[in-house]
């Protein structure tokens, strides 16, 4: 994790979960919220701040998974133009009506076209019609 916070807010990708544990990997847990108060942590170091997230969309899907997305690879989602457009100092939030499995699928399609590959994307036949609740109906 050695991208500081303005070159990954430029970057079309950082996936900063990717990588290899060392010896020198510091590994940061906190509680969350509304556990059970008997669990305790101990020793635990506080992260310093993860600095600006204006860059990102927090996605919450129908069943409840949680996406940070790059705004710039939502760019093509009519539907999440304004989340898009959110000039704020923080990351907006929306909840779609996908699944998971869904709107990840449609994660690797952003991507893929933002890396000049989505015509190479490929798609199994019996995933179309799956693939199709994560867009929108016309004029919807």
């Amino acid at each position: 994790n050695n991208v500081d916070q303005d070159e990954k807010a430029d970057l079309v990708f950082y996936h900063c979960y990717r990588g290899m544990v060392t010896a020198d990997t510091q590994v940061y847990i906190e509680r969350a919220t509304g556990l059970d108060q008997g669990l305790a942590l101990t020793n635990a170091k506080i992260k310093a701040g993860t600095g600006r997230t204006n860059h990102l969309v927090h996605i919450t899907t129908c069943d409840e998974e949680w996406f940070p997305v790059k705004k710039r690879l939502l760019r093509a989602c009519i539907a999440l133009t304004k989340q898009v457009q959110d000039k704020s100092d923080h990351a907006s939030e929306v909840t779609v009506q996908v699944d998971c499995l869904t709107f990840d699928r449609v994660l690797l399609f952003l991507e893929a076209e933002a890396l000049g590959r989505a015509k190479d994307f490929n798609v199994d036949i019996n995933q179309v019609e799956l693939l199709l609740k994560g867009a929108p109906p016309p004029g919807g």
